[in-house]
């Protein structure tokens, strides 16, 4: 697939066995890994496209780059267990 200008590769990782089924979005490649895991890559035009979907999944997912998402996703999920803990 050809990328549009503006968009870059995302990598998420560790996704729940109900991703498989599912077409989420119309870049996705998705592979297979072991131990049952599921690699699915997008290509988006920002990460907020993706962030909220990612929460979904809570502690079943794990984003391996960008940076910028995977630190994102730590600072919410920092914030939440801070809540949680008040």
């Amino acid at each position: 697939m050809t990328m549009k200008p503006g968009q870059k590769k995302r990598r998420i990782r560790r996704l729940p066995d109900d991703v498989r089924p599912q077409h989420w979005h119309w870049s996705e490649e998705l592979t297979e890994l072991p131990k049952g895991r599921l690699r699915v890559k997008f290509k988006l035009s920002s990460l907020e496209e993706v962030e909220r979907w990612i929460l979904s999944f809570g502690v079943h997912s794990t984003v391996v780059e960008p940076r910028e998402l995977r630190e994102r996703i730590g600072r919410i999920g920092t914030e939440l267990a801070e809540r949680c803990r008040a």
